[in-house]
């Protein structure tokens, strides 16, 4: 009985996302660490999300925002988020994060799925969420760095 009242009270405490964010909802607060261990609360003025899961639509998202000043996510009022949660700890710990560290940029991070659970993705995107007023206006995903930088450059 107390292992079920516990496992109970636990659930709780995880926030718990039905649906991906899509046109209209709120941005619900998000915490999460970026590369160096550092504890971020996305701002309530952020205009874009970027998000990415997968190894090659965040080497784009690096190679892009690498060509760009080290503060630019800042002034676009634009946060980067990297769900690692799937990759081995062992290559996080050994190879990704001492790469990542390297960036002049944070990267806030999802280590565990639910971290990023309510996060639109599909396969083989970056996807881009737009905000206004802590409402997302749309959703949009991206394969080519071409439209990547055409996204960030409109903000």
């Amino acid at each position: 009985m107390r292992r079920l009242l516990l496992a109970s009270l636990l659930t709780l405490t995880v926030p718990a996302f039905a649906e991906p964010l899509a046109p209209g909802a709120a941005l619900p607060s998000i915490q999460l660490k970026d590369q160096h261990d550092k504890m971020h609360t996305v701002p309530a003025d952020t205009s874009l999300l970027i998000f990415a899961v997968e190894k090659a639509p965040s080497d784009m998202v690096n190679e892009v925002l690498m060509a760009r000043p080290k503060d630019f996510l800042a002034t676009r009022q634009a946060v980067f988020i990297a769900d690692i949660s799937e990759m081995p700890s062992f290559v996080t710990s050994m190879f990704a994060l001492p790469k990542m560290r390297e960036r002049p940029y944070p990267v806030l991070l999802g280590y565990e799925a639910a971290d990023t659970s309510f996060m639109p993705r599909r396969k083989g995107t970056v996807t881009l969420i737009h905000l206004k007023d802590g409402a997302v206006t749309s959703v949009d995903y991206v394969t080519e760095a071409a439209a990547l930088n055409q996204a960030l450059d409109l903000r």
